[in-house]
């Protein structure tokens, strides 16, 4: 029994490193960002299909196809359920967790002109959520997060139609995102310690788009989103442990990678379909001005091992039924895991990294549905469900590469989201 507590509790330490902030990056890159009702219940394809106030976000070129002053909002519900078994100790823990948040508002003003096109669009989008609950456990000992946080932007975008074939916009995003961590450890149901972590980061990117409508009913669209650089916040306050409390933190820097997308739409008749590509290599992020200058080689080698890039592919359609106004759509996709199965040997005994060989276990998916009315021509209704399943594994990273060390996750979510639409 010693043995056991002996091994688990150094596997726990991984929990201790992502309420940290040392793998702040796997909050970016875990998930797909995703925002609109329209957009997920066609499966994520906004690149390519989504031309309401939330594409500024997805492909803003497509703004430019709107003809008529526009506000729209949605909520979302998300449910999630992450399952956690350490493989020594063999036991399933399960971890539920729901929530409601508002997910997106928007303003577009279409300028009248001459020709073509001009579009203004203003707006709030909670691209991510970081909220998040999880437990794992071995023999006396239990460790819990409790997570809570979201990815948001500010942003305003302009779009138009350049040529008699071509649509392009731009956005520029102003992110503000906050991450809460509870970590929580358990001896024999007795609180052992309690740490809160709590990150803010900020900075400024843009999103380019563009749209190619060569003839007919296609369309073929694409995006490019340049580095974003973060500038974070970080503190950790002992809540309660067998050391006096205390409170520290330190301010550093973290770039996102670059995102590259191609879509492709094809509309005919009562039918729309559409599918999408995005791409973004996490290992080419990295951290910066780290208090400590070898920290900052030894995270960085951490991420170039321990990542690797993502695509992400997705279908969709959406089906007008003939003398009425209702829509009906539906999507999937896939996504590669972000994490490599790369194994990074510790720096030296004191160093611990939790990037170590990961393995898919499941397809990292989703699937959508969803329902679109409009009344009178000025207002419409959206309503999506949303569902997203993975299931990977990894190394405790403080023990030798051997499989009764493996840490397997499952996580899945379900997403329902409503928006209204307000034309003038």
């Amino acid at each position: 029994m010693k043995l056991c507590n002996t091994l688990f509790a150094g596997g726990l330490l991984l929990f201790a490193s992502i309420s940290s902030g040392e793998d702040l990056l796997s909050l970016y890159a875990r998930h797909p960002s995703s925002l609109g009702a329209r957009a997920a219940g066609l499966g994520q394809v906004g690149l390519a299909m989504v031309d309401d106030g939330s594409a500024a976000l997805w492909n803003p070129a497509n703004l430019s196809w709107l003809r008529r002053t526009e506000i729209s909002g949605s909520i979302l519900r998300g449910s999630s359920r992450i399952t956690s078994r350490y493989q020594l100790d063999g036991r399933d823990t399960d971890a539920d967790l729901a929530y409601v948040k508002l997910d997106h508002l928007s303003a577009t003003y279409p300028v009248p002109v001459y020709r073509g096109s001009l579009v203004w669009a203003f707006g709030y989008a909670r691209l991510r959520d970081f909220d998040r609950q999880e437990s794992i456990r071995a023999a006396t000992l239990q460790d819990e997060l409790d997570d809570t946080g979201a990815s948001t932007v500010y942003y305003a975008a302009l779009a138009g139609q350049v040529s008699r074939t071509f649509h392009a916009g731009l956005t520029l995003m102003y992110h503000r995102d906050e991450y809460e961590s509870l970590f929580s450890r358990y001896e024999e149901r007795s609180l052992f310690i309690r740490e809160l972590d709590k990150l803010e980061m900020s900075g400024i990117g843009v999103r380019l788009g563009g749209c190619f409508t060569p003839g007919g009913p296609l369309r073929i669209s694409g995006v490019i989103q340049p580095p974003i650089k973060l500038d974070v916040e970080w503190s950790r306050k002992l809540v309660e442990g067998p050391d006096s409390p205390g409170l520290y933190g330190n301010n550093y820097g973290i770039r996102l990678p670059l995102e590259l997308g191609l879509g492709i739409s094809w509309r005919e008749r009562f039918w729309q379909v559409g599918a999408s590509w995005t791409w973004q290599d996490w290992a080419t992020a990295e951290y910066t001005d780290l208090p400590a200058g070898m920290a900052q080689v030894l995270s960085n080698m951490a991420i170039e091992k321990g990542y690797q890039g993502t695509h992400l592919i997705a279908c969709g359609g959406e089906y007008s039924i003939p003398d009425t106004d209702l829509m009906l759509r539906t999507g999937i996709w896939y996504r590669t895991l972000p994490f490599s199965d790369s194994v990074i040997q510790r720096a030296d005994e004191d160093t611990y990294y939790s990037y170590w060989n990961y393995e898919s276990e499941s397809p990292h998916w989703g699937f959508g549905l969803g329902a679109g009315y409009l009344f009178d021509q000025v207002l419409a209704l959206q309503l999506s469900v949303n569902w997203e399943d993975m299931e990977y594994s990894y190394l405790d990273p403080t023990w030798e590469d051997e499989d009764y060390y493996r840490i397997t996750t499952g996580d899945t979510r379900v997403t329902v989201r409503l928006a209204v639409q307000y034309r003038m």
